[in-house]
């Protein structure tokens, strides 16, 4: 009997040769297919790759095969392999087990997928899938406890039963319903505590879903000393950062914010050229959205007093904050090299905060060398740093409508 195996990569790929009567899922295929549609970290388009096979294997039951092997079986395969102690490991050691009494057709679009399987004798067929950068890690990802695992998160928070990285919030859910919110701060499970935030203008600002309270969270957590808030437009990322940040320097915990930013020229944009003035007239555009937030009487007194300051990212080297919240915005449009400065520059009683939105880089240098997808990749897990992904747009309704444009 002929098999067409398929693992996970195959499936997402843009264009998948079904064949009736021969297609194979693995059960651990099926899971790793259910983790990508929940994933912070995958991107849109892969998720929604792994919704549309899911809703077509179930509006098509017989169109696959699937068995059930003992896991004793499975290791004893993998092992006898070398194959890698992960699922694509189960995933091949079950492809290996089925091929001694059938044909199979080995399916991947991974590269060491297919290396592994020629090496075990398989017959591999590879689909080209377009190769994209992965999401980064968002901070945040959603788990589907037991109620076994529920118990054991509140009667044993010292024990990370979820795996979770240091500082990351595990969104728990019962069904489709949020049960609960808990940070891993490295020693146990923490429940969220924030309070609302209280803008220069005396305003009480609330979160209004549910990313927007792990940012609140972030926000007021001040063990945490680098804070990244990444979102689309209108997700509140650089308004919430703001609000927090004004509202540390009027409560004393900070003497003063100094505004950053790569004066990188808006994609598809005519450079204006060199601006006129003094260097107060060229970089006191970064500031319009503090005049935004608390309108131009208070911003100019702030000016006036020394709260609010501005500088050029080429003029921080040297530099050393005390008691300054470091505030870059836009921060997508950074290279490496550029947020090593940043995190270099960070004093004593210091934070440096930092806002973007990773879609709307300017340059393509911010693709190729991007500074914040390296600082989440070697920072995550550190007990000095956290991100938060916000996901829905809060500004209006007609902002919401710029998504439909992608």
């Amino acid at each position: 009997m002929i098999i067409d195996f398929f693992d996970t990569s195959a499936l997402l790929a843009n264009d998948v040769p079904f064949t009736p009567g021969r297609n194979y899922i693995s059960h651990f295929v099926l899971q790793e297919i259910e983790s990508v549609k929940t994933s912070a970290n995958k991107s849109d388009e892969i998720k929604a790759r792994a919704r549309k096979i899911a809703r077509f294997m179930l509006a098509n039951p017989t169109a696959f095969s699937c068995d059930s092997y003992d896991e004793d079986k499975i290791e004893k395969a993998r092992k006898k392999h070398h194959f890698p102690d992960n699922m694509d490991g189960r995933i091949l050691a079950e492809a290996t087990i089925l091929a001694r009494k059938n044909t199979v057709v080995f399916w991947t679009a991974d590269i060491n997928m297919s290396l592994f399987a020629r090496e075990a004798g398989l017959d591999v067929r590879t689909i080209s899938a377009e190769e994209k950068q992965e999401e980064p890690f968002a901070g945040w990802n959603k788990y589907y406890p037991t109620e076994q695992e529920f118990t054991m998160l509140y009667t044993d928070p010292k024990m990370n039963i979820l795996g979770a990285k240091i500082n990351e919030y595990c969104i728990l859910y019962q069904d489709t319903e949020v049960r609960d919110i808990l940070r891993w701060d490295g020693e146990e499970y923490q429940h969220l505590n924030y309070k609302p935030i209280t803008s220069a203008v005396g305003q009480k600002w609330k979160p209004l879903n549910t990313e927007q309270k792990l940012l609140f969270d972030m926000l007021q957590n001040d063990d945490i000393l680098i804070k990244l808030a990444l979102g689309n437009f209108g997700s509140g990322k650089t308004s919430l950062m703001l609000t927090h940040a004004l509202d540390m320097v009027q409560k004393g915990k900070m003497d003063r914010i100094v505004f950053v930013r790569n004066n990188a020229e808006l994609r598809d944009t005519t450079p204006l050229g060199a601006l006129p003035g003094d260097e107060w007239d060229k970089i006191s555009w970064m500031l319009s959205p503090v005049i935004d937030h608390v309108g131009q009487f208070t911003f100019e007194d702030m000016v006036t007093q020394g709260v609010i300051e501005a500088t050029h990212l080429g003029f921080l080297r040297g530099r050393d904050f005390k008691r300054t919240i470091l505030f870059c915005d836009e921060c997508e449009n950074l290279t490496v090299h550029q947020v090593q400065l940043l995190i270099g520059r960070i004093g004593k009683e210091s934070m440096l905060f930092m806002a973007g939105d990773l879609r709307q880089t300017d340059r393509p240098i911010f693709d190729t060398n991007s500074g914040i997808r390296k600082m989440i990749e070697r920072l995550k897990g550190e007990k000095l740093f956290s991100v938060v992904k916000l996901i829905k747009s809060e500004r209006s309704e007609v902002c919401r409508l710029a998504d439909n444009l992608d």
